[in-house]
């Protein structure tokens, strides 16, 4: 049947005992817009019956910076549209540190129902700005501390589901 094709394409499969899902990806440069914002990394997820889902988000934050989900619910399966009057949660952590950072979660989901994970960060580049403004620098000394290169940040995103 079309139900049971769906479940197995669905990346939460659920069975009496379902299994863990990680997704790793990035918050690309260009392609990202910061906090509250549709646009940045998503994550669709469909379950046939209400189910509860423990997740983790791990990325590497630099002090200041901040991450958050936003979990909307009624997706419509592999579209991109959505409102955010349908949040069914949103978590943020503020980074006291540079360093690993470790956002974590939990959500009961209805059945029949696909949500999509929202994944932001307040910045999605490293190092894109540099100090040139600095004070006390030459501006020479601006010059040479410059960054190199833009890089994309990774991110992992741990869904695991259970069956009440």
């Amino acid at each position: 049947s079309e139900q049971q094709h769906c479940r197995k394409e669905s990346s939460l499969t659920l069975r009496p005992q379902p299994t863990a899902s990680s997704i790793l990806g990035s918050w690309e440069v260009g392609k990202c817009d910061g906090l509250a914002s549709l646009q940045n990394p998503q994550v669709q997820a469909w379950v046939d019956r209400r189910t509860h889902i423990d997740g983790e988000l791990y990325a590497s934050l630099q002090e200041g910076e901040s991450m958050e989900i936003w979990a909307l619910g009624k997706s419509m399966w592999g579209s991109r549209r959505f409102e955010w009057s349908n949040s069914l949660f949103t978590t943020h952590l503020l980074a006291a540190e540079s360093g690993d950072a470790l956002l974590r979660f939990e959500l009961e989901v209805p059945p029949n129902e696909v949500v999509t994970f929202v994944l932001a960060r307040s910045s999605c580049h490293l190092n894109v700005t540099g100090d040139g403004a600095a004070k006390g620098k030459s501006k020479k000394q601006r010059r040479q501390s410059r960054p190199g290169p833009v890089q994309d940040l990774e991110f992992l995103l741990r869904l695991r589901p259970s069956c009440p």
